[in-house]
């Protein structure tokens, strides 16, 4: 639940820990696991270009959209030329925070906060989504929320630790 980035080769045994995991080699996949935190893809239309990214509250109060997009321009990409891709995760609805965990994300990403009576929540996705179209960027955002959902593992609603996971592969 950081900033640490990855490049993937194809050819490796294993890798560092890392949030962010990149690759511009064919015939690559990149994994993402998570449970209720959110998984992103990116991929550039005019290059081969593929990133993977998975993405909570500790990682989104740290500043991974930021990242994400200036890892991108590091490998040449600029943010029109992005269509990310937000996968499944818990929404904003179903999503309860302490107050100083809404403001770490708040100051990152203001559209994810989500205040209602007591109720005082985030929505990465939602956050996200509204953050990388601000620079430009093509978003897709339109999975499930893995609460509410009987199709995906949530560790809020089940209490136990499981995983699911976004695979992508740059071809």
């Amino acid at each position: 639940h950081g900033l640490d980035v990855q490049e993937v080769f194809g050819d490796e045994v294993t890798l560092k820990p890392a949030d962010i995991l990149v690759t511009m080699q064919p015939n690559v996949s990149l994994l993402v696991p998570s449970a209720d935190c959110v998984s992103v893809i990116a991929a550039a239309c005019s290059k081969k270009f593929l990133l993977a990214a998975h993405v909570g509250w500790r990682g989104a109060a740290a500043g991974i959209g930021a990242k994400i997009i200036s890892t991108s321009q590091l490998y040449g990409i600029q943010p029109a030329d992005l269509e990310i891709f937000l996968g499944p995760a818990i929404c904003g609805n179903c999503y309860e925070v302490q107050l100083d965990v809404q403001q770490q994300v708040g100051k990152q990403l203001p559209k994810s906060i989500l205040n209602r009576d007591k109720f005082i929540g985030v929505d990465l996705r939602l956050g996200l989504q509204h953050y990388f179209a601000s620079v430009g960027a093509i978003v897709h955002n339109d999975q499930p929320c893995t609460f509410e959902s009987t199709n995906y593992y949530s560790f809020r609603k089940d209490n136990i630790t499981g995983r699911q996971g976004v695979l992508a592969r740059l071809n």
